[in-house]
């Protein structure tokens, strides 16, 4: 038997690929989003951008008064300074069989502790701003001016609308035509006049049992000249393979 065009034979009986469309929710989510906080218990000095301010990478967001920690290293400094001296004193001392071992061995442990008392006071030195990660906006701001704040609670919250995925999720049963690369149109709620055109980057490996359905993401491509924001909202749409054998067009007749 001779098969033409979109017919194909299979197991003695003619199938048909017939193409089919089929939609979906979609929703913009962004790549990077966060909350940020500082590590220190401080009162915030100055907050360099509002709610819908767009910063650099390396900007500064917020700074904190950490007059506390600073007279903290000063006075870690200080006693490192002592103990080094200390510790080099003893040592010239050990040449001359002027000390033992056990008060060398304090003499250097002390020192020791000290330089990591100061390296654990810098650390928190450098929580006294926080820098932006990545380029982008302000969605939030947790906290005011000359309040403050405890250690590790939010303060700004901050989006890149500029690195935009598409989330959906899809019927399990076309799993097997839907693969990375495929290509689908969305039409967003929020601009109506123009459809964009993506394609799937992720297929989440995990089928949820009671929807039968599948989490993909995937990457729309020029969207210069429109400005998108991170929770838009639309429809995707899919083209995949139905196929029918011979006995089901039968039936239809």
């Amino acid at each position: 038997m001779l098969c033409v065009g979109a017919v194909v034979l299979l197991s003695c009986k003619l199938v048909y690929a017939k193409a089919l469309q089929i939609e979906t929710y979609a929703t913009l989510i962004p790549v990077n989003e966060a909350e940020l906080s500082s590590d220190v218990t401080a009162k915030i000095t100055a907050i360099y951008y509002q709610a819908g301010d767009q910063f650099d990478k390396g900007d500064k967001l917020v700074q904190f008064d950490c007059t506390h920690i600073e007279a903290e290293i000063s006075k870690i400094k200080a006693k490192l300074k002592l103990a080094e001296v200390t510790l080099r004193s003893n040592l010239k001392l050990q040449q001359l069989n002027g000390i033992s071992d056990i008060d060398l061995a304090k003499s250097q442990s002390e020192y020791d502790q000290i330089k990591a008392d100061l390296t654990i006071w810098e650390n928190k030195q450098k929580n006294c701003t926080i820098y932006a990660p990545y380029s982008g906006e302000v969605i939030a701001l947790f906290a005011n001016n000359n309040e403050v704040v405890k250690a590790d609670d939010p303060v700004i919250g901050i989006v890149n609308n500029y690195d935009l995925d598409v989330q959906m999720y899809l019927p399990s049963k076309w799993l097997n035509q839907l693969k990375i690369g495929s290509q689908f149109q969305l039409k967003l709620k929020e601009v109506h006049a123009h459809i964009f055109t993506g394609n799937i980057t992720k297929i989440i490996g995990r089928i949820d049992p009671a929807s039968q359905s599948m989490l993909v993401i995937g990457k729309l491509g020029d969207s210069s000249g429109y400005t998108l924001f991170s929770g838009m909202s639309g429809v995707a749409h899919f083209k995949v393979d139905a196929m029918e054998n011979s006995d089901d067009k039968a039936k239809e007749k």
